[in-house]
């Protein structure tokens, strides 16, 4: 079997699976990691507006 590895674009996606179809696909850590990065962020955005005691704390996680 094939393995590819790209980066998480639905073209890219679309290509592989058209062109190599028995391909196992495997994304790149930089965008795994930005799509993580920004979940975390929101999920931190909305914690401070939810949580009193987190209003104006920068936070590190």
């Amino acid at each position: 079997m094939a393995s590819i590895s790209i980066d998480m674009s639905p073209a890219f996606i679309k290509g592989v699976t058209k062109h190599l179809p028995n391909a196992q696909i495997t994304f790149d850590k930089f965008h795994v990691i930005a799509h993580a990065s920004t979940a975390v962020d929101k999920t931190r955005r909305i914690e401070q507006r939810t949580d009193p005691s987190l209003k104006g704390c920068a936070g590190s996680f």
